[in-house]
């Protein structure tokens, strides 16, 4: 259809759908055939490619189209050069490439991982982690995000349990690794993950950070007990998994409520709640127009008779 437009090669798709907005360029290299691709090449660009005059964006869709890698492989540009390195071409050439960019992408294609270990770059080394190559040498690195990726691979946790990187011990943690220890840990956000993994929940229950109660709360666990919590976040989350909905109705906090009005709950008593907010959001979920045509609040007055005018209007048309 859009051939037959001959729209422009920066044209974006217009039709509803998972389309919708998207590169011309890009969906026809989703969709269209060899046939349609090399039309679209032949017709917008004929003897213009491979140039340096076009625009970025457009560049690396023609890459992306598989046309004309070479030539913008000593392109200047880092997209353009990483965008050629993604389709897989020219990595022995890219493996020392001056930016840490383009080489991570060498990496992200497992080639030459016995060079890039060594990379100046951490950004580059990371993935080399990622990759799961040198996981030896790698978890001594001085960059804690390095080493991060190598406990995401689940690579001696018993050594990196004991990094002094919050996030390295996290990734052990992920990995369901030294529990029994890790529910000490001084960091809150690794006794999150203690939680995450449903272990020590008796324990965690009572931890003194609202954020490792919340995580507990999202397991399921005493919601009898967190129902009560001082923090409302982890009322909410009590909220959300549909316990103690007569106690949290009553609930001082607008984000408690709100999960109670969203879930259609109470509506009855909160759309009398003093809080204007709380009032609105009632509202909002298509309850108490009646009442709150006349509140005190101007706003709310107004949306309420509006939604009254619709009913109105609707009641009429059947």
């Amino acid at each position: 259809m859009y051939l037959r437009r001959r729209v422009g090669p920066n044209y974006r798709i217009t039709t509803d759908g998972p389309y919708f907005n998207k590169h011309f360029l890009k969906y026809i290299k989703e969709v269209g055939s060899d046939e349609d691709i090399q039309y679209v090449i032949q017709v917008y660009f004929g003897d213009r490619i491979p140039s340096k005059d076009l625009d970025i964006n457009t560049i690396c869709y023609i890459i992306q189209l598989g046309y004309s890698h070479e030539y913008y492989a000593s392109h200047w540009n880092t997209t353009v050069r990483k965008t050629v390195a993604e389709q897989g071409k020219f990595l022995d050439k890219f493996i020392s490439d001056l930016s840490p960019i383009v080489r991570r992408v060498v990496a992200q294609q497992g080639y030459g991982l016995d060079i890039l270990i060594d990379d100046p770059s951490a950004y580059v080394r990371r993935e080399v982690a990622q990759q799961g190559y040198g996981l030896d040498i790698l978890i001594n690195d001085p960059d804690p995000d390095v080493r991060h990726n190598v406990a995401r691979q689940g690579y001696r946790l018993e050594q990196l349990i004991n990094d002094p990187y919050t996030n390295v011990r996290k990734a052990v943690a992920e990995q369901g690794y030294g529990l029994d220890l890790l529910i000490s840990d001084p960091e809150p956000s690794v006794r999150c993950k203690v939680a995450e993994q449903e272990y020590g929940l008796d324990i965690l229950i009572n931890d003194t950070h609202p954020y490792v109660r919340e995580s507990v709360a999202k397991q399921g666990y005493g919601l009898d007990i967190l129902v009560n919590d001082s923090s409302p976040y982890v009322r909410t989350e009590v909220a959300k998994h549909g316990y103690g909905f007569d106690k949290l109705v009553h609930d001082s906090e607008y984000i408690v409520l709100c999960e109670l009005i969203d879930r259609g709950y109470g509506l009855n008593i909160l759309v009398h709640h003093p809080d204007p907010n709380v009032r609105r959001r009632v509202l909002q979920q298509g309850y108490g127009a009646e009442i709150l045509q006349h509140d005190p609040v101007g706003s709310i007055r107004r949306e309420a008779r509006q939604k009254l005018g619709q009913l109105a209007t609707i009641a009429l048309h059947f």
